[in-house]
């Protein structure tokens, strides 16, 4: 027979142990890395246009480049050094009625920031009015 303190000694570590084996160990939850999804950046005539707003026309009969620039509130200054930087890659005054442009404009002032010529499906002349580049 097992004497009275032993007794009392052994009772609370059965009753520790049977706690400790019924208690189910907490999980925490799995973190989620969730990585961002950055969108491809989308290219016009090798421009990044994201953030531009586009507009496209077809030139009118008698139509100059120095009108088409005027209608999109280029000055003259301005139309006459883009017209000067053209004169190694395309004759302006040869652009034809019924040609395609697309006209390029930041989304929030909608200032002209390019203007691209289609003389046909394949070539095409940038009018760059930032940095008054053709090419």
């Amino acid at each position: 027979m097992i004497k009275l303190p032993v007794k009392i000694f052994i009772l609370p570590v059965f009753l520790l142990l049977l706690h400790a084996c019924n208690h189910k160990q907490k999980t925490l939850p799995e973190e989620t890395c969730s990585e961002e999804i950055i969108p491809e950046p989308s290219f016009l005539y090798n421009i990044c246009i994201d953030s531009l707003c586009i507009r496209e026309g077809a030139i009118q009969k008698n139509q100059t480049l120095s009108q088409i620039l005027n209608n999109f509130g280029v000055n003259n200054g301005e139309t006459n050094a883009i017209i000067q930087k053209s004169k190694n890659i395309i004759d302006v005054r040869k652009i034809n009625a019924g040609k395609m442009y697309t006209a390029i404009l930041s989304n929030d002032s909608l200032q002209l920031h390019y203007l691209v010529y289609k003389e046909n499906d394949i070539d095409y002349v940038v009018f760059n009015l930032k940095y008054t580049l053709v090419y």
